[in-house]
């Protein structure tokens, strides 16, 4: 869109990391590639990190999965794993704070979602990296920053990102897994998002 003279960072981002189950994930040298000289890549981990078996339709993965997902990385890039998503609350608030500490404890990795913790700034100041979920296959949001509900202060927190002098990016969750095509309510509602 802009002629850019001067890289000051890459940032790469990712869909839905869903859990895998017996299936190990491995990376097609073709996406190390394309991930290379990355700064950092920003990845929706669906669910919490759990070492045991869970049911079908919530997710949870084992520990080995963040050093699956460190294949891709080069030596100075980072994972940015975001927690804001309908799958975070299927287990109890303790677990998804134990997996939210189990990743900041990892070198290559930050992580953010949490509702208190729903930007990141780096280190110069200059780029905030907000996030958000539109639902939650739970009846109750106790922990995950939510958005598009009238009842919270969304409009507020997307009006003062605007209002900084930082590059923003709004990494939001909506719709659902497994679709192709995004879904013309969530089209028209990231238009209004960006007015």
């Amino acid at each position: 869109i802009n002629e850019i003279t001067c890289v000051k960072y890459r940032i790469g981002f990712v869909g839905d990391i869903m859990k895998m189950n017996k299936f190990n994930l491995n990376f097609h040298p073709d996406i190390k590639y394309f991930f290379k000289g990355m700064d950092l890549i920003v990845g929706n981990l669906e669910g919490v990190i759990f070492n045991k078996t869970c049911p079908t339709l919530k997710q949870a993965h084992p520990e080995i999965i963040l050093s699956r997902l460190e294949q891709i990385l080069s030596d100075d890039t980072k994972w940015l794993l975001c927690l804001s998503n309908n799958h975070s609350e299927d287990f109890s608030n303790w677990q998804f704070n134990e997996s939210l500490h189990l990743i900041q404890n990892c070198p290559k990795f930050d992580v953010f979602g949490r509702r208190d913790v729903s930007s990141v700034v780096n280190n110069d100041n200059d780029v905030t990296i907000s996030c958000a979920t539109q639902w939650s296959n739970q009846k109750t949001w106790d922990y995950t920053p939510q958005y598009d509900n009238p009842d919270n202060d969304t409009k507020i927190f997307l009006q003062n990102l605007l209002q900084n002098n930082n590059f923003n990016i709004f990494y939001p969750h909506w719709g659902f897994e497994n679709e192709k095509y995004v879904r013309s309510r969530y089209q028209k509602n990231t238009k209004a998002l960006l007015t």
